[in-house]
């Protein structure tokens, strides 16, 4: 995987550049060939695409971000990436919000206990970083 990893970094880095240069999913799952083969033909499998490019955004070596839209991948200007940024920390602060009021209601008129998993702990963990 780390082999595509690198392509599809480089390939994305390279002619990607900017939302309006964008490459849907579909289109890059059929040029490196992330396809399964069905009863009914060939389907992109975009799920490993997403974990692929995941993979990217968290691993510190790849120096460019890899941004997502409505129109595609792509690598961002620095405009676009502080748009997609600020985008990112809106919808997770909402998020949190939503759990911290959901972790209050739990303990209430015998709603039960809310705890988090380990995974959860190791999660919050890396936000320090």
């Amino acid at each position: 995987m780390n082999d595509l990893k690198q392509v599809l970094y480089d390939y994305i880095t390279s002619n990607c550049v900017g939302e309006n240069n964008a490459i849907h999913a579909q289109d890059l799952c059929l040029k490196f060939g992330l396809i399964n083969y069905t009863d009914f033909g060939i389907a992109v499998n975009d799920r490993k695409l997403r974990s692929i490019i995941n993979n990217i955004r968290n691993d510190k070596s790849y120096k460019m971000a890899i941004s997502s839209s409505s129109k595609g991948y792509f690598a961002g200007s620095k405009e676009e990436e502080i748009k997609s940024t600020h985008t990112l920390y809106a919808l997770g602060f909402a998020l949190l919000k939503v759990a911290r009021a959901k972790e209050r209601k739990a303990a209430l008129n015998g709603q039960g206990e809310f705890t988090f998993d380990e995974q959860f702990s190791t999660f919050i963990k890396s936000l320090a970083n």
